[in-house]
């Protein structure tokens, strides 16, 4: 894999061309050395504040993304922040929240703590993770986060429809789930070097050595090949959202 360097979207944050899940990084120190980029913390894999603390002195300034499980109650979220924060002894980069049912971000409940989040400087941006494509087109349509987490591999591109073109006319950065079957995949890891200007990967291992980012060429092919089999999500509802 060549070294490069990515904005994130409209953000100041600057990375590789993927993302490493901080288990990589936990077993494979070197890796951040080698190739540095954003290192992510997903409290929906397993990852927890002892985890954070255990590799925080690795991390020196590498920039850092949280994703959050919503909590049972929404005040529980600020805690859920603050003790982060301290584990990771840093402002967050980035914190996006996973919600149960996306809308439950309408009453602004859950909104509040982010915001503070960033007022307090505990975080730097605020972002949301999204369970499909027709989820990241809403969220990016009806939130204020400055990026979006959605499924994006060379086995479900439907992201590339709408979702990915909606975020980016709205300013946000897009970043792509990791996807377990494909970490091993030559195809799916040039698949997403290929994509991650617009759509940054997150891997949970390595790229093949010998991955080289598709062409354009490549990358439309990929696209023109997989929406024969593909049509587009259907619309979103005219419910959602639903009304103030």
């Amino acid at each position: 894999m060549k070294p490069a360097t990515l904005q994130l979207g409209q953000t100041d944050i600057h990375t590789g061309p993927c993302a490493w899940d901080h288990t990589l990084i936990r077993d494979q120190p070197q890796t951040l050395q080698q190739h540095p980029a954003l290192v992510v913390f997903d409290q929906r894999r397993g990852a927890s504040t002892d985890d954070a603390a255990a590799i925080a002195t690795t991390l020196n300034d590498h920039p850092l993304l949280l994703v959050l499980e919503e909590p049972d109650f929404a005040r529980h979220l600020t805690k859920a922040i603050d003790d982060w924060h301290h584990a990771l002894g840093r402002t967050i980069d980035l914190i996006a929240l996973h919600t149960h049912d996306i809308t439950d971000l309408k009453a602004g409940g859950l909104l509040q703590p982010l915001t503070n989040a960033r007022t307090n400087q505990t975080c730097r941006y605020y972002g949301f993770a999204a369970d499909n494509a027709n989820d990241a087109e809403w969220l990016a349509k009806n939130t204020a986060g400055r990026f979006l987490l959605t499924p994006f591999h060379r086995h479900d591109q439907s992201a590339r429809y709408r979702a990915i073109p909606t975020a980016h006319e709205y300013g946000m950065a897009v970043i792509a789930e990791p996807h377990p079957d494909t970490e091993a995949d030559p195809e799916a890891a040039a698949f997403a070097l290929g994509h991650a200007h617009e759509c940054l990967p997150i891997r949970l291992t390595p790229p093949p050595e010998d991955a080289s980012p598709m062409t354009d060429e490549q990358r439309e092919a990929a696209w023109t090949a997989w929406t024969r089999d593909n049509p587009p999500p259907p619309p979103l509802p005219r419910s959602r959202p639903p009304a103030e």
